[in-house]
């Protein structure tokens, strides 16, 4: 399910591959979310060290993503968050990138 609402994105895994119970159990979060029932759960990554981000943001499309895609988006983050390590995503910049690159 992916679907915005008052300006706020709900991005949820039904959990089926029955189409006709995952358009049922759409339905019924769709309006659990305009009634304020269905919380979104939100991380500021700006906030977490690279490594940190990198983890929360993998989190979210291994249920929507083939394993392969999901293995190499993984080892593609692997180098970067080993160099930038803890450091908050915000903090990051340009001579930051240029040091990894040259690294």
């Amino acid at each position: 399910m992916d679907v915005t609402i008052d300006g706020v994105r709900y991005r949820q895994s039904l959990e089926t591959t029955d189409k006709r119970e995952a358009k049922k159990e759409e339905t019924k979060r769709i309006h659990q979310a305009a009634s304020g029932l269905l919380a979104v759960k939100k991380t500021e990554l700006a906030k977490l060290g690279l490594k940190e981000a990198v983890d929360e943001f993998l989190k979210e499309p291994k249920t929507e993503i083939d394993d392969s895609t999901y293995a190499k988006e993984k080892q593609l983050f692997s180098k970067p968050s080993d160099f930038f390590a803890s450091m908050p995503v915000r903090d990051v910049q340009t001579q930051h990138l240029i040091w990894y690159r040259n690294e």
